[in-house]
């Protein structure tokens, strides 16, 4: 795992989910699915904005400008139409299948933190919040093995724009 944003976000959620060992309160539980939330949207604005701009030193403060770019619902979209990706030409063969479940999860992540910080009515239990903690950790430990695959880079540009048919 790459991003010290999305480590630190990580951590702190699961510390806010296991709050109050015998009774957990809705607040820590809540508040611990938005961070694994943001961990993940983070974690891949700047593999994105790595891609476009670069990841050295230099370059940092037009990632830093590239990434107040990114928005959650476009996002969601090029999550969820990422299993319908046309490789590029040269590509290395059909969109991989880690990439599909990365991407899901991701989407599921955002449903979850919509509805954490939104729907007073629904209620989290500590081992669903755990569970989809996990999740948010499988995408940042599995990334490595498709950081450089040519329908990943397209996934990561579709995250910004919308690709054209």
């Amino acid at each position: 795992m790459r991003s010290e944003v999305g480590r630190d976000l990580l951590e702190h959620a699961r510390k806010l989910a296991k709050v109050d060992p015998n009774r957990p309160r809705q607040v820590h539980l809540r508040r611990a699915l938005s961070a694994a939330y943001y961990a993940v949207f983070h974690f891949l604005i700047e593999e994105a904005t790595g891609l476009v701009s670069g990841r050295g030193y230099r370059r940092r403060q037009l990632r830093y400008q590239l990434a107040r770019s990114f928005e959650h619902r476009r996002m969601r979209i090029a999550a969820q139409e990422v299993g319908r990706f046309t490789v590029p030409p040269g590509g290395a063969g059909p969109v991989p299948a880690t990439l599909v479940e990365c991407s899901l999860s991701f989407v599921r992540l955002q449903l979850d933190r919509h509805l954490a910080d939104y729907d007073q009515s629904r209620t989290f239990g500590r081992e669903e919040v755990l569970t989809k903690l996990e999740a948010a950790e499988q995408i940042l430990e599995r990334w490595p093995s498709i950081r450089r695959h040519p329908a990943t880079e397209a996934f990561l540009l579709a995250l910004l724009v919308k690709p054209r048919a």
